[in-house]
């Protein structure tokens, strides 16, 4: 079992880390599945390597000319997403989407940087361009320094809870764009990080390291252990 280390009062304790991941990317110099699944990351165009959030070189993956793609995802109602991200970018970016053909799937997608401010946007599709569900941070994080984000796309909550992100293990305050309940499984496709499908359309042009899938809700210790891994 993976765990946490904290110092309170002069004394160590630890908490788990949740290991029961679908998939896991270190990015230690490579695209490799560290969950045991066997679900190594395929690149598209170029993909290089960077100083990590805790300031070891090679062990981050840097964007800006392409990106990866994960083998066929499992049907799920329920996807959270964990990652660390490191960008000064005010272009917009799909850094992740489930299949390049959002518009005509039951499928997820997020980005940073949708008006150029450095917002972070969840979002849930239902197959069309108008039956969706979209919500944007308040708050900006393109400040070129490391943050960890969990984004949790639930479909058996209503609307108003569907969509929750975390930022450095904070719960955001998120404005409402678009807000129609979806609902069931999201579609079995392919997820691609770091910019949209094969064409590379609208790249991440940053930094990110320790990517990890959920196929359920992230509680909030469970999110508070990830932050302090």
């Amino acid at each position: 079992m993976i765990t946490a280390h904290h110092q309170i009062f002069g004394r160590k304790y630890t908490q788990p880390i949740p290991t029961d991941y679908i998939l896991a990317y270190n990015f230690n110099g490579n695209l490799l599945d560290s969950s045991g699944n066997g679900s190594n990351a395929t690149a598209n165009g170029t993909i290089t390597y960077g100083v990590g959030r805790k300031g070891v070189a090679g062990t981050a993956i840097k964007f800006g000319s392409g990106n990866i793609m994960t083998p066929t995802l499992p049907v799920s109602s329920v996807w959270s997403i964990s990652f660390w991200f490191k960008t000064n970018s005010t272009t917009n970016t799909i850094w992740i989407e489930l299949s390049p053909l959002l518009n005509t799937i039951n499928g997820f997608l997020s980005t940073i940087n949708n008006d150029g401010s450095g917002k972070i946007r969840g979002y849930i599709n239902s197959g069309n361009t108008t039956n969706v569900d979209y919500k944007n941070t308040n708050n900006s994080f393109n400040d070129n320094n490391w943050h960890h984000l969990v984004l949790i796309l639930d479909r058996t909550q209503t609307s108003t809870n569907e969509i929750k992100i975390y930022i450095d293990n904070a719960l955001q305050t998120l404005t409402t764009s678009v807000n129609n309940e979806q609902t069931g499984n999201f579609t079995s496709e392919k997820l691609y990080i770091g910019a949209r499908g094969t064409t590379l359309i609208q790249p991440y042009n940053g930094l990110m390291d320790d990517f990890k899938l959920y196929n359920y809700p992230l509680s909030q210790t469970e999110i508070t252990n990830l932050y302090n891994e």
